[in-house]
């Protein structure tokens, strides 16, 4: 937990708005990743992995162009998984590289980022791990942008603004919900 707290720290500086709004949002996805190994046991979840993962899968976004965050970067908000990889990657954290990357909506298929013309390398972002899959379904409960960040958005709110990009992401979610839940 002590290399995660330096990775946190080199990159939200003490006392900033961004890594206020960063540190609320993470915990409240952490904490739901807790809950969801508590109420499934039998899911076999690393929890240990899952929730440092958990406070990590936004760490790319220090360098995206986000304002509403407290986030100025030069890039697109999408980016902010892969940049979660490489900081991960370039930090020795690599083991959670893979949460960074694949929490993106509810996952993101090459033909699907083609097809919108979409600023990322041309591959699959899907979860495919448990861990995985369980970040990226508790992160889409909790908004950055939110004033209170750790109130969760309702299922059908998720769903609606899942499938603003595609009904494929929002039955990967729905799929999550009724094992999640």
């Amino acid at each position: 937990m002590n290399d995660i707290n330096k990775v946190i720290d080199k990159y939200f500086l003490e006392g900033t708005a961004a890594r206020s709004i960063y540190i609320g949002h993470v915990n409240a996805v952490a904490d739901k990743v807790k809950q969801i190994h508590n109420k499934h046991p039998e899911l076999g979840i690393d929890i240990d992995f899952a929730y440092s993962g958990a406070l990590l899968h936004d760490i790319g976004v220090c360098m995206v162009d986000a304002p509403k965050i407290c986030c100025f970067g030069n890039a697109p908000y999408i980016l902010h998984g892969v940049f979660g990889r490489l900081i991960l990657e370039d930090e020795g954290l690599s083991r959670f590289a893979g949460i960074c990357e694949h929490h993106i909506g509810a996952g993101i298929s090459s033909e699907e980022i083609v097809k919108r013309n979409l600023p990322l390398p041309i591959k699959n972002y899907f979860p495919t791990t448990i861990e995985e899959q369980v970040v990226c379904y508790a992160d889409k409960f909790f908004s950055k942008s939110k004033k209170n960040l750790s109130e969760p958005d309702d299922v059908r709110t998720i769903i609606e603004e899942i499938e603003r990009f595609g009904v494929d992401g929002a039955n990967r979610f729905k799929k999550w919900h009724e094992l999640f839940s």
